[in-house]
C-alpha cells in the first residue's frame, strides 16, 4: 500500500473503524507527517498505525466487604472513639492547680491554704480526674453543712438508704451487685498511697452519696484496665 493511499480518512475508518472524525484527524497527522519522515521512518509509521489498539485495563474494582466485616469495622471505630473519650474523662489536670475545690464559706488561714494545696499536690500525684475530685467534694461539701446535726439513728437510716438505692441502681444498670462492685472500689481506693487522700475518705465515705459512689466505681472499673 502506498503512503497516499494511507494516509486517506477513508483508510483510517475502515481499518480501525473510528469515526469519521477521528479518521479525518488521523488522515491530516498522517499526511503531515509522509511529508517530513523518510521512507523506512513512514513504514514504520505505517506500521505502528496499523497495530491494533489495546482496550484500556479495567479499573481494579475496591473488595466488597461483607456485613460481619462492616461491623467489626464500625465497632473497632467507635471502641477507638469510646477509648479516647474515657481517657480524657479520667486524665487528671496537667498541674495540681487544676483540681478545682468548693469555695469556703470563711476566711482561709494560711493552713487552710497550705492544707488545700497539699492536697491538689496529692491528687495530683494519685493522677485522680479532675471531674471526679471536683464532683465528690462539692457533694461533700452540701453534706457536711446538712448532716451536721445528723444523730446516729438517722446516719444508720441514711446509710441503709443509700445501700438500697446502690444495689437498685447497679442492679438496673447491669453494673453488678453490691457487693462485687464495693469490692471494686476498695480495691483501687487501697491503690491510693497519699496519706493526706486516704485520710479524706475514712473521714467522710459515710457522706459520699449514691452518685458519688457509682462516680468512684466508674473509675475504679477504668483504673482497673490501666493496671
Amino acid at each position: 500500500m502506498d503512503t497516499a493511499a494511507a494516509s486517506t480518512p477513508e483508510y483510517f475508518a475502515s481499518t480501525f473503524g473510528v469515526s469519521p472524525e477521528v479518521a479525518a484527524d488521523l488522515s491530516q497527522q498522517a499526511k503531515a507527517l509522509s511529508g517530513t519522515l523518510g521512507p523506512e521512518a513512514q513504514a514504520l509509521q505505517r506500521h505502528t498505525l496499523a497495530q491494533p489498539v489495546a482496550p484500556p485495563a479495567p479499573a481494579a474494582q475496591p473488595t466488597a466487604l461483607t456485613a460481619l466485616e462492616l461491623s467489626e469495622l464500625a465497632q473497632k471505630h467507635s471502641e477507638s472513639g469510646a477509648n479516647d473519650a474515657f481517657a480524657q474523662h479520667y486524665a487528671p489536670p496537667p498541674d495540681p492547680s487544676g483540681y478545682e475545690f468548693p469555695r469556703a464559706l470563711h476566711q482561709q488561714t494560711d493552713a487552710d491554704l497550705a492544707f488545700d494545696n497539699s492536697l491538689r499536690q496529692a491528687f495530683h500525684a494519685e493522677r485522680l480526674p479532675a471531674g471526679l475530685v471536683r464532683n465528690v467534694l462539692s457533694s461533700l461539701n452540701e453534706a457536711v453543712h446538712s448532716q451536721a446535726n445528723e444523730s446516729e439513728v438517722l446516719l444508720n437510716v441514711r446509710l441503709d438508704r443509700t445501700v438500697a438505692r446502690l444495689s437498685q441502681m447497679w442492679e438496673k444498670s447491669g453494673e453488678g451487685d453490691f457487693d462485687t462492685n464495693m469490692k471494686t472500689i476498695q480495691g483501687a481506693l487501697q491503690q491510693i498511697k497519699s496519706p493526706e487522700i486516704r485520710s479524706l475518705i475514712a473521714a467522710n465515705s459515710s457522706r459520699f452519696s449514691p452518685l458519688d459512689w457509682d462516680a468512684i466505681l466508674q473509675w475504679a472499673k477504668y483504673s482497673a484496665t490501666k493496671r
